[in-house]
């Protein structure tokens, strides 16, 4: 699995994969898509904990990746880019949810792996009821906040990433994570009923 950080010789395989795209080769454009969708996957389903939602995310992503080739912001690179439109598009995504009030669906992948890694009954449940709190608590963290946690947690990138992709200073990044965490140790101490 690629992760955002890659060797310099992956990188060079990327921009030039971009160039070509750029001029029309639609198999470069695929093998584009193939490197770096499950970057973008990892950050839907964080969001959303919903396969099928993800995958809808993973679609617009790369149709707006595809309308926007000449655009790209070197500044960040390819995959900073590709992973500020997921996370853009994440976003906009969540509030609309939310202003609908629908409810969040679906078994999020750590409380699959956790299902998986005993089979003792009780074991299980008090793991699950851990993670279904942990989960909620995710949920009730504010935009920022929630996205910064995502992005560190669940795709594993590095606080200058994250800067680069959310378009925000590393100090930012470093007290939005903080008062994240803050917030879901107090969430999860409290049950869930803070």
């Amino acid at each position: 699995m690629n992760t955002v950080s890659e060797s310099v010789s992956g990188s060079d395989d990327l921009e030039e994969l971009l160039d070509r795209s750029r001029s029309g080769d639609s198999r470069a454009f695929e093998a584009l898509v193939r490197r770096l969708q499950p970057m973008v996957f990892r950050v839907a389903l964080g969001f959303f904990r919903d396969r099928d939602e993800a995958q809808e995310v993973l679609q617009d992503t790369f149709l707006r990746v595809y309308r926007n080739l000449d655009r790209i912001d070197r500044s960040v690179g390819l995959r900073g880019w590709v992973f500020r439109i997921a996370t853009n598009i994440c976003i906009d995504r969540y509030r609309s949810r939310c202003k609908r009030g629908e409810k969040e669906r679906g078994l999020t992948l750590l409380e699959k792996e956790a299902a998986e890694e005993t089979s003792d009954p009780e074991t299980m449940l008090q793991r699950s009821e851990r993670l279904e709190l942990l989960q909620a608590a995710v949920d009730k963290l504010p935009e920022r906040e929630r996205s910064v946690f995502v992005l560190k947690h669940m795709n594993h990138l590095k606080l200058k990433e994250i800067a680069a992709t959310l378009d925000i200073s590393l100090g930012t990044v470093k007290s939005t994570h903080f008062r994240a965490v803050n917030h879901l140790r107090r969430e999860v101490a409290a049950g869930g009923e803070a």
